[in-house]
């Protein structure tokens, strides 16, 4: 198994998750179809978009990998060993993939919540349900940061290890 397999496998790991979370809302959304007033459009969009994009991620693993952590690698490539440069992309690419996972998810959860909020006349969120938003917003900054600047991630990797 190459590298490259190995980070593929990784990033459809990341679909399959998204897909398993997307499902449990599917079968909620479904159990809102026996209410008098149906299933909100946010209970349907929600896990909907879950699913797309999960499906994306499935479909483009070594696109999705190289957005998120700039690794470049050859899927026909003869197995060898990992250089450590290699393992530092992978190790990087693992957390920004758990990031985008716990991102994604909880931004569903926080957008579907928001909006049956407002659906049901109410106007204030509570402290611990800002508090929680909040918190996905600068995990969300914080993975952009890390997305970004990756090269100077390595850098100083690299440099540690000299």
């Amino acid at each position: 198994m190459t590298t490259t397999h190995l980070v593929i496998l990784l990033v459809r790991f990341l679909a399959v998750c998204l897909g398993i979370y997307a499902i449990g809302h599917v079968v909620y959304s479904g159990l809102l179809f026996i209410e008098p007033d149906g299933p909100s459009i946010a209970a349907i969009a929600m896990p909907a978009s879950l699913i797309l994009v999960s499906v994306l991620i499935w479909f483009m693993p070594y696109s999705t990998a190289r957005v998120l952590s700039g690794f470049k690698g050859d899927v026909d490539a003869e197995s060898k060993s990992m250089s450590a440069d290699e393992f530092a992309a992978i190790t990087f690419l693992v957390l920004a993939l758990y990031l985008a996972y716990k991102i994604i998810s909880d931004t569903a959860f926080w957008l579907y919540y928001y909006l049956n909020y407002q659906a049901h006349g109410l106007n204030e969120l509570g402290l611990d349900a800002s508090a929680s938003m909040f918190s996905t917003l600068l995990e969300l900054i914080f993975l952009v940061m890390m997305v970004l600047g990756r090269k100077k991630i390595f850098y100083y990797f690299r440099k540690l290890r000299t």
